[in-house]
């Protein structure tokens, strides 16, 4: 945390300094609907469910090589590249994407 010190100065300790935080934020008439449209969420989230699970393979597969996997499926299932902006939580509908002695520009 980049303003760990303002903490430590209060007698807050690094393990201890998210439950402050927590504790002294205060009462708003905001609910978590106001930061997060869940409905839309949830609409995308069944829209791109069966890319999310292709992806999901790499890890619950436990890959050995998985670079070398993740392109096998890139090249197998081209559509989960749609999914890309919205795991990196990114809103450009083109992203560049750095190869080794390339760039690419992907658009989604």
């Amino acid at each position: 945390m980049q303003k760990l010190n303002y903490y430590i100065h209060k007698g807050i300790y690094r393990e201890n300094v998210f439950s402050y935080f927590i504790s002294t934020l205060r009462p708003s008439i905001q609910e978590w609907d106001y930061f997060v449209n869940w409905e839309d969420a949830s609409q995308k989230h069944h829209a791109i469910k069966s890319e999310l699970n292709i992806l999901n393979s790499l890890v619950l597969g436990r890959a050995e090589n998985v670079e070398k996997d993740f392109i096998k499926l890139i090249k197998k299932y081209p559509k989960i590249i749609k999914v890309f902006p919205l795991l990196l939580a990114v809103r450009e509908d083109k992203l560049k994407i750095l190869l080794p002695q390339r760039g690419s520009l992907y658009g989604f």
